[in-house]
């Protein structure tokens, strides 16, 4: 499977997940198959005008974050950034791996 990822520019009020008093409920925003609170959430962050959530990556085993954009009006810009990166996936029973170029990682599918 290709995917392509670009980089975009956010204007936009965003809920930051790793920021008191969000950090607490850390064990509800990571959790890995259980996603009712977190829809619940964006759902309400959607009726209160954020534009966006910022969250922890739950799948990456190298701690990293995500921006979840709740409306394309929170895009500053009409386009992305012109630089692209084509990279390959792979998801095996196992493990799950992204390819390109010269570039690899893998990473666990246990506990999914």
């Amino acid at each position: 499977m290709t995917h392509t990822a670009f980089r975009v520019e956010v204007a936009t009020l965003v809920v930051d997940l790793q920021r008191p008093s969000f950090d607490a409920d850390a064990a509800i925003w990571q959790h890995p198959t259980d996603y009712t609170l977190t829809q619940q959430f964006a759902r309400t962050a959607r009726e209160a005008d954020v534009g966006g959530i910022l969250y922890q990556s739950v799948r990456d085993p190298q701690p990293s974050w995500c921006l979840a954009l709740l409306t394309p009006a929170g895009f500053a810009k009409p386009k992305p950034h012109a630089e692209r990166q084509t990279w390959y996936l792979t998801v095996s029973l196992h493990e799950v791996t992204l390819r390109r170029d010269t570039e690899s990682m893998q990473f666990s599918a246990e506990g999914w």
